[in-house]
């Protein structure tokens, strides 16, 4: 299927699921929020659009498109431009660009890099932690420019979220793919955390809690206390994908505490340690590049496939049982 088509096939699943209030972990929902993340991509700012060589960098082939047809047409690709009702708000920063959607049953928020967030990454300009001492009671460091981005939008978000989530109040979920994803599991955590130092000045009035985060092929953001304390997203990466050995365990970072890793069948791979960038290249060369995995489409698509073979496992379960009766 095409990106509308999983656009719309997501909305309907979406309207579906009677359980969004439940935090466990659901292929269903995975699946959700993995179009959701791809939304984000339909947002090109005109700051991309003038450097479009970097365009290359951003591991989204619709994200690419967008681009290609501004260098043809001068038509800049927007949220605008989707064929829907559902109202999206969308907030553009020099790093990060996050969209918020509403649905009838659920809210979500959507994180992702820009081609800067993108240059600084690969040129390792952001490798340094920020400290500090975490309202869940302790310490902890995060990768400093994710930090960044999530202090920069941080107010904004929280505003929109507000507005945009009422008359009723549902269910928020945050998700992101890539350098998005680690945005996104930092947001999660602020929203979560009562009396996050940075934020806490900024605590004039409620801010929503958010029930879930999932991020997709996210590299690593904090180390082993920001693993302990912080509060952890649903992290699905792809076997073959290089970003989330990235930035290497040697200077401190730490993977995620819920993790899955799909393997090209789909299934779910047993992975005791996914490892270093440098220690995985004996693998193959598309390893190595970890472009083919990355990509935001890769992730859309095996997520589709695990929600059907799962809700296929429920039903065959349901008819057993009932044949047993």
């Amino acid at each position: 299927m095409d990106f509308h088509a999983h656009f719309n096939d997501a909305q309907r699943l979406a309207d579906s699921i009677d359980d969004w209030e439940n935090d466990a972990f659901a292929w269903q929902k995975a699946y959700v929020a993995a179009v959701f993340a791809a939304v984000a991509y339909e947002e090109v700012p005109q700051f991309e659009l003038k450097k479009s060589k970097r365009a290359k960098l951003i591991p989204c082939d619709r994200f690419q498109a967008h681009v290609s047809r501004w260098e043809t047409e001068q038509r800049r690709a927007t949220i605008k431009d989707l064929d829907t009702n559902m109202q999206i708000e969308v907030i553009v920063r020099g790093g990060v660009i996050i969209t918020i959607s509403r649905l009838r049953q659920v809210v979500f928020v959507s994180f992702r890099g820009t081609t800067l967030s993108f240059a600084d990454f690969k040129a390792d300009l952001d490798v340094r932690k920020v400290r500090y001492q975490s309202g869940f009671g302790g310490s902890a460091r995060l990768h400093r420019g994710f930090f960044d981005a999530v202090l920069d939008c941080f107010d904004e978000v929280v505003e929109r979220l507000r507005s945009i989530n009422k008359d009723p109040y549902v269910p928020v979920y945050v998700t992101g793919h890539s350098l998005g994803g680690a945005m996104a599991a930092i947001f999660y955590a602020k929203l979560e955390e009562d009396d996050f130092h940075p934020f806490r000045h900024r605590r004039r009035h409620h801010i929503p809690p958010a029930v879930s985060c999932y991020t997709f092929g996210m590299p690593r953001y904090g180390d082993t206390s920001a693993k302990a304390f912080l509060p952890q997203p649903f992290h699905t990466f792809n076997e073959l994908d290089a970003v989330p050995t990235l930035p290497p365990r040697i200077l401190g970072f730490a993977d995620s505490a819920n993790e899955r890793c799909l393997n090209a069948i789909p299934d779910v791979q047993i992975i005791l340690s996914k490892g270093d960038f440098a220690l995985r290249s004996e693998k193959s060369i598309a390893t190595i590049l970890g472009i083919s995995d990355h990509r935001m489409e890769r992730y859309v698509e095996r997520t589709s496939a695990m929600r059907h073979r799962t809700s296929h496992s429920s039903r065959q379960s349901a008819v057993a049982a009932e044949f047993q009766r």
